[in-house]
């Protein structure tokens, strides 16, 4: 049962020894105290900052996370615990950031030399701070997080707002230009697409794929960050990052009903 329940016991044990409702009582207690003992689901670090999920009494749903600052409990200014609602990081183990929900913000913490730093980030426009931290989606390598109409840069607090997006996001250009979000998925005409979005004028075109050769491009096992490693960009020359793989379908490869081989 572990050194503190043991304990807990030979404190008891008088009583126990002497019979009684009482014994029964402080014996239950002990139990109860054990079994409601909370324990570590999973853990994030990044450089120095930690977060642990932990969950108490697990029939009930009781979950938090806990964040850390060199191993020690980080204490947001204002109040006097380190647990939050949730807790996440980039896939880039490099980006030593975390974003966090608590209260009616999302927040991101990072560190300033030796001193940390905890910002609210700015909410995408008609959501709230639950539907932020959900629908926020990983890019630029783990350097920012993109919504629907805007994105924020984790490690230097700046937000960029474009017009709304057409459809799901997937990636963003190198130059922070562009982005592509889904198109279609047409398993019966061998066809999928994307939309390639200007974040400057607004202007969206789509882009038909074969779909036998970028099946890829529904494999979400890594998110989005998994499908955007796939893509390759090169310089136009207009100055902006154009995609460039994957590439558009020959005539007769796809809506045709059929994959060819």
């Amino acid at each position: 049962m572990g050194g503190s329940v043991r304990t807990m016991f030979a404190l008891v044990s008088p009583w126990v020894f002497r019979g009684g409702s009482l014994s029964l009582a402080l014996l239950a207690t002990v139990g109860l105290a054990a079994c409601h003992k909370p324990e570590t689901v999973d853990e994030i670090r990044r450089g120095r900052l930690r977060c642990t999920e932990r969950v108490e009494r697990r029939r009930v749903n009781n979950y938090w996370w806990e964040v850390f600052v060199d191993e020690k409990p980080f204490l947001p200014e204002g109040r006097e615990t380190n647990k939050v609602g949730q807790c996440q990081a980039s896939r880039n183990p490099d980006v030593e950031v975390m974003v966090v929900l608590l209260g009616d913000n999302c927040w991101t913490l990072r560190l300033d030399g030796e001193k940390p730093v905890f910002t609210p980030i700015d909410k995408p426009e008609a959501m709230d701070s639950i539907e932020q931290y959900k629908s926020a989606k990983w890019s630029c390598n783990g350097h920012c997080l993109v919504w629907p109409t805007q994105m924020s840069f984790v490690d230097r607090n700046e937000v960029r707002k474009f017009s709304r997006l057409p459809s799901d996001f997937i990636s963003l250009s190198p130059d922070f230009k562009t982005a592509v979000t889904e198109g279609v998925n047409e398993p019966e005409n061998n066809k999928l697409s994307v939309r390639i979005v200007d974040l400057e004028t607004g202007e969206v075109n789509e882009r038909t794929l074969t779909r036998a050769n970028n099946l890829w491009l529904l494999d979400y096992t890594n998110g989005v960050e998994g499908i955007a490693a796939h893509f390759k960009w090169e310089r136009g020359p207009d100055g902006k990052d154009r995609l460039v793989y994957p590439v558009a379908a020959k005539p007769g490869e796809s809506g045709n009903g059929r994959i060819r081989g």
